[in-house]
């Protein structure tokens, strides 16, 4: 992945048939390998199987699940807290919106895309960049 120092392999798979939706899935531990993007999600089996989009990241690092020698260096460890993530989810939307032909604005975080409520559910400008809000917490007015 271009840009900045994130060396972060990834994985990405997408079915044929697409419900509109996008799964991250961890990689467990501290991360540092790519698993097959397939989504286990416990009893309900593969999200990919049942329509999701998958991504996954090795966060910018590669070791093993419980190495945590890449923490020496700070970038490093940023990529793994935080910004690894957030670009990747970028990047996956990017290549979502190529491959379907369906789009939804990229929002700077912390913001996500928020339907409207009029137009096509299909085209980016049905959509607002609206910031995130804790869980509980009462509607933006």
């Amino acid at each position: 992945m271009a840009g900045g120092r994130l060396d972060a392999a990834e994985g990405a798979a997408l079915g044929a048939e697409w419900n509109g939706r996008l799964l991250f899935q961890g990689g467990g531990g501290l991360n540092g390998s790519v698993a097959p993007p397939l989504g286990r999600t416990g009893r309900s089996g593969a999200a990919l199987a049942r329509g999701f989009a998958v991504v996954t990241t090795d966060t910018g690092h590669r070791g093993a699940v419980f190495d945590a020698s890449f923490m020496a260096d700070q970038q490093a460890n940023l990529d793994f807290a935080y910004q690894a993530v957030g670009r990747v989810a970028v990047f996956a939307k990017q290549i979502l919106a190529q491959h379907y032909g369906r789009s939804r604005p990229l929002c700077p975080y912390p913001s996500h895309a928020q339907y409207k409520g009029t137009g096509d559910v299909e085209d980016a400008a049905s959509f607002e960049c609206r910031p995130l809000r804790a869980p509980g917490s009462p509607p933006p007015r």
